[in-house]
């Protein structure tokens, strides 16, 4: 596995997260990642491919919260939903994380299809505490991934918010 790229997020926050000339030198990617938003709410993280913007993805998403599993899922999006980050009223230090996995991303003959395991917390009690388990699908057989755009819901990501994009051959 090698470190392709990384983005620290700096003082001020950013809006987006990017990847982009990602090289098909490597079969798969992963990309972790840790992060916070300087919205009130936690927000959702969500991912698209090569400035994609239509709907063509599809997603299932479950959440485990102080015990109880929700399920959702939906066909025909604009992104991929792959977990949710803390709001500035989680306590102080709270970061979510997780990891992304985009198995045979290079080829030019199928959907790619992503992995995602995530954790996270919005406060000190059992019931703030959130698992997800996400998982999509981009509907472009005929194109490699080359970018990859991280983006939450509301707000920006804050200083020390951190996505780093590996290669496994």
């Amino acid at each position: 596995m090698a470190r392709i790229a990384e983005v620290l997020v700096g003082v001020g926050g950013q809006a987006s997260i990017s990847f982009s000339s990602i090289s098909s030198a490597y079969r798969h990617l992963e990309v972790f990642w840790a992060g916070r938003c300087d919205n009130a709410a936690p927000q959702t993280l969500q991912v698209q491919f090569n400035g994609d913007g239509g709907a063509n993805y599809d997603r299932e998403y479950t959440q485990y919260n102080d015990g109880i599993a929700t399920f959702s899922g939906a066909v025909a999006q604009v992104s991929i939903p792959i977990g949710r980050v803390p709001g500035t009223g989680a306590p102080a230090g709270a970061m979510a994380s997780g990891k992304m996995e985009i198995p045979y991303y290079a080829t030019a003959t199928q959907d790619k299809v992503i992995l995602n395991n995530q954790f996270g917390a919005d406060g000190a009690a059992a019931g703030d505490m959130f698992l997800n388990t996400p998982g999509g699908a981009w509907r472009t057989s005929n194109a490699p991934i080359t970018s990859i755009l991280f983006t939450l819901s509301l707000g920006n990501f804050i200083q020390n918010s951190i996505f780093s994009l590996y290669g496994i051959l």
